[in-house]
């Protein structure tokens, strides 16, 4: 078992869902081998830039929780409009490396590149059309003493969409995955709850959703992720849509549109 840190940043499997984080946080993932690897966060969103693309190395699972930075790589994104970034890394966070011109778009295709210890890796992500949140809906479960949660928004009913959800309950965010998808559910308004919070809700306490409309790729990354850290058995690593000369790489490359939504539980 190797340990893996995620970004904090966005699930439910089937048409619940498992969640992505916005602050580091620590996950164990049964990977088929105990080889250390790249591991490689990025995201391109429809919000003011720059944007980041984090690179660590997995440590053993019996090591301590700290995920040596890659500070020696050479990473660049250029999209179809012909702009072509290289990005810079922080002075303050070694292996997290920011964007300097480039800008998301509903549409438009963007391509990561990532050379380093002589590998190349690369990745493309197109972002999605913005499917809008309208609000929070809470409701309350005697039996259970607790509420259910759930973003309100409608699906679109003339194709398929994947969601991802970040969960934030009193500013502390949720460390499961959250994902969901409209495939059932064209033209309907979305209302599955979103299973696994480690809160447990109360009058008065305030909720935040962050929902990211991606590719299926992504999504599909995330309900893996979800499933082999809740205990299921996965007979492969999750497939990254992060591609290379070496297969020792996990991690994902999305470009992704982005909404905040608050409430107060009542």
């Amino acid at each position: 078992m190797i340990k893996y840190p995620f970004l904090c940043l966005v699930i439910v499997a089937t048409t619940y869902s498992l969640l992505l984080v916005s602050c580091q946080k620590v996950i164990n993932l049964k990977f088929q081998n105990g080889e250390t690897q790249y591991v490689v966060e990025g995201q391109i969103t429809d919000s003011v830039p720059p944007y980041q693309v984090r690179i660590t190395r997995s440590v053993p699972f019996t090591d301590n929780n700290i995920f040596p930075p890659v500070t020696n790589a050479f990473v660049v994104i250029t999209d179809n409009t012909g702009v072509v970034d290289t990005l810079r890394q922080s002075v303050d966070t070694p292996g997290v490396y920011f964007t300097q011109k480039i800008k998301g778009m509903v549409g438009n295709t963007y391509n990561l590149k990532i050379e380093v210890d002589n590998n190349t890796f690369t990745a493309q992500s197109t972002m999605p059309q913005k499917v809008k949140m309208d609000s929070i809906t809470t409701l309350y479960i005697p039996a259970f003493k607790n509420y259910f949660v759930w973003p309100s928004f409608t699906n679109p009913a003339d194709r398929i969409a994947y969601y991802r959800f970040d969960v934030f309950v009193n500013n502390a965010q949720q460390t499961n995955f959250f994902t969901g998808d409209n495939q059932s559910a064209k033209g309907l308004v979305y209302s599955t709850p979103l299973f696994g919070l480690d809160s447990t809700i109360k009058s008065g306490d305030t909720l935040t959703i962050i929902m990211y409309n991606v590719q299926e790729d992504i999504y599909n990354y995330f309900v893996a992720l979800g499933l082999n850290k809740n205990g299921n058995n996965i007979p492969a690593n999750p497939v990254s849509n992060i591609t290379g000369n070496v297969s020792n790489i996990v991690g994902y490359f999305s470009a992704n549109t982005i909404q905040t939504v608050g409430k107060r539980v009542r």
